[in-house]
């Protein structure tokens, strides 16, 4: 399979889910609040590669689905002046998360193996199926049970203290 070696970029797609919320956890949130810590914010990224990029996997790449949803989400919690950051994300791609410039945190992605079994490749709608429009995700409840999403590397949230 010879895929066209194109250095252009083009840009992936936003989920309509995609916000920073304050003072409560994201609608989508599959993070737990430690005892006594009340939320600040939290946000959530919910994204994929664009139409072109997927049509190249589609056409040239003969992959019975469309690229799935990958997310990445984050909360900052307080108590009595103690801040924590909570996070999680998955499994592919890999996900850091940085305070005042410098990289606090890392998760690694989950190794991807040419496979239909492949979680992260055997994810995405169907190619049978029109691929829905950013703009109209509507999916409800924690993300890592939102159709067509890649799931968490661990249901083990990443969490630091922050506190300056």
């Amino acid at each position: 399979m010879k895929l066209p070696d194109d250095p252009t970029f083009y840009p992936g797609e936003s989920s309509a889910l995609s916000r920073i919320v304050k003072g409560e956890p994201h609608p989508a949130t599959m993070l737990s609040v430690p005892p006594g810590y009340r939320f600040v914010a939290g946000d959530l990224i919910k994204f994929r590669a664009g139409q072109h990029t997927n049509d190249i996997g589609i056409k040239d790449g003969w992959s019975p689905r469309h690229v799935p949803w990958v997310w990445c989400e984050h909360a900052l919690v307080e108590r009595q002046g103690d801040f924590k950051l909570i996070a999680n994300g998955s499994r592919f791609p890999s996900h850091s998360w940085y305070v005042d410039g410098k990289r606090v945190r890392t998760i690694i992605q989950a190794s991807v193996k040419m496979s239909k079994f492949e979680p992260t490749l055997a994810t995405g709608r169907p190619a049978t199926e029109l691929r829905l429009k950013a703009e109209d995700d509507s999916a409800a409840g924690p993300i890592k049970s939102h159709p067509f999403t890649v799931a968490p590397k661990s249901d083990r949230q990443q969490i630091f203290d922050v506190t300056i």
